[in-house]
């Protein structure tokens, strides 16, 4: 069912320009709405021009909500080991993920544009029959397992703050303390606390988010490799030969070999 759909010359394979008003429109809407959210939509999927410029400072503020965190877990690791030493690496760890989590969104923000390569994925493969369902059933388990982190998170810094376990805190209560790092303390402990909670659904969300995004990658890629295989098992069925069909094989056999490399580079 698959390859029979592609090979009909109404879909045009080898036609590569993306139409993105075409491509949105088949998107399911849930899946719209939430790359929205992870502020993934191509920027001219919005026709005004006004709509444009706030969807760009919706990116811009996502990406200082990235750089606050790691400069508050800065903060927070030379409070943690410049004079007292103890407890896990947390905010070394929480910046290593961060920092990952900020280079996928950034490329997955620019590989979703206009010619971008999964932006062009997605319009080959919602035209070749892809099935949303299992991706769906993904998207909502990631979306509620990144509100659940967030509410974890959220009132264990609440708890860890109120019992006066921040590494600020503890620095405030040692008594012979470098008086440099004391100062740093009264400075970045109570706006810490406050920018933290104020990032920290953001940063989560975007950081899970992109995990399914991933994944739907994944699953892109497998539709099309199986596709290609029940191309080129029907095209051997054929007695006649059909050269227009195995050019349209060729190309649709670089385009998605390319995209692989590209995957895996």
């Amino acid at each position: 069912r698959l390859s029979t759909l592609v090979l009909k010359p109404s879909l045009g394979v080898v036609n590569s320009d993306v139409q993105i008003d075409r491509t949105l429109d088949m998107l399911p809407s849930i899946v719209k709405y939430y790359l929205f959210s992870l502020a993934l939509l191509p920027t001219d999927a919005f026709n005004k021009y006004w709509h444009r410029v706030a969807y760009r400072a919706f990116r811009c503020a996502i990406a200082t909500c990235f750089l606050t965190r790691w400069l508050l877990n800065g903060h927070m690791a030379i409070l943690r080991y410049g004079e007292i030493q103890y407890g896990f690496p947390v905010e070394i760890v929480e910046g290593l993920g961060l920092a990952l989590a900020f280079q996928l969104w950034v490329m997955m923000m620019r590989e979703l544009e206009r010619n971008g390569r999964v932006l062009h994925m997605l319009y080959d493969v919602m035209r070749r029959g892809f099935i949303w369902e299992s991706s769906l059933r993904g998207m909502k388990r990631f979306f509620f397992t990144g509100i659940s982190v967030i509410l974890f998170q959220f009132f264990g810094i609440i708890e860890s703050s109120a019992m006066g376990k921040i590494p600020c805190q503890v620095v405030r209560q040692q008594k012979d303390v470098n008086a440099n790092l004391e100062a740093l303390a009264d400075e970045v402990c109570l706006p810490g606390i406050f920018l933290y909670l104020l990032t920290l659904p953001a940063c989560w969300h975007i950081g899970i988010g992109v995990c399914w995004c991933a994944r739907l990658l994944c699953n892109l890629h497998k539709h099309e490799l199986v596709w290609y295989a029940n191309v080129m098992a029907e095209i051997l069925k054929i007695d006649k030969p059909q050269p227009q069909l195995m050019d349209q094989l060729n190309l649709a056999e670089t385009r998605v070999t390319n995209r692989l490399r590209h995957a895996s580079a």
